[in-house]
């Protein structure tokens, strides 16, 4: 081997060297792939959302259009579900067993939403008012839960947690009982701009902790949409 081939030999252990100690360092999301199916059902959680807050404070949407946004945003969760579950599953811990165990009771409960405005509305062609009362009250309730489970659940898991990829897990959960809780409050009628704000600066503190070499795409994508919605509201 002349003194060429030993040199270039040399700078090929020092390369693959470098490889092996270094590549680890290298930043990668653990938790994301880009633009997967799973991907999309997420994001089209929230640009159902934003689409039925739209259409709930537009003064000239009809009743029909309400209901259709309304089970489209039901739908968008109920399809999202299994990836919900599954960076539930990642991160499940006793510290955080109760606030997962809320966000899932919630993500039940939502499903048999529009039963109870087929309720309300029966009750009210009816001009039965005792039972209007009720139905109105509940949805108020089921409002106000969802919105306590939001609270906890972001305190719980974004503000305690200090790995990056617990954050980026737990964004996922956090979009999806903000995404509950925003139905659930619209559908009572309530405000949404308090929630829509909290979720913002949650996003935010979210982006500056894990960092801008790692993408969460439900944070990074949402961010934009949900800013603009509250703009506009």
């Amino acid at each position: 081997m002349n003194l060429m081939q030993t040199e270039m030999m040399r700078a090929l252990v020092v390369a693959i060297l470098a490889m092996v100690a270094f590549g680890g360092c290298t930043p990668q999301s653990e938790v994301f792939t880009p633009r997967t199916p799973e991907r999309k059902q997420l994001t089209e959680v929230t640009d159902a959302v934003v689409h039925l807050v739209r259409v709930a404070s537009t003064g000239g949407a009809s009743s029909s259009e309400k209901k259709s946004a309304l089970r489209r945003a039901v739908a968008a969760v109920a399809a999202a579900e299994p990836q919900f579950r599954q960076h539930s599953d990642a991160v499940v811990n006793l510290d955080n067993a109760e606030a997962l165990g809320c966000i899932r009771a919630q993500s039940i409960e939502i499903m048999d939403l529009e039963i109870l405005l087929a309720r309300l509305d029966e009750a009210r062609e009816q001009e039965d008012g005792g039972a209007v009362k009720r139905r109105e009250a509940m949805l108020v309730r089921r409002a106000m839960d969802a919105t306590q489970c939001a609270i906890v659940a972001d305190r719980v898991l974004t503000l305690r947690k200090i790995r990056r990829d617990a954050l980026e897990h737990g964004a996922v959960l956090i979009s999806e009982i903000y995404a509950i809780a925003v139905i659930q409050r619209t559908a009572a009628g309530l405000s949404v701009d308090a929630l829509l704000r909290d979720q913002i600066k949650m996003y935010e503190s979210i982006v500056t902790r894990v960092g801008a070499y790692r993408d969460v795409p439900v944070v990074t994508e949402a961010l934009p949409k949900l800013k603009m919605l509250l703009d506009a509201h």
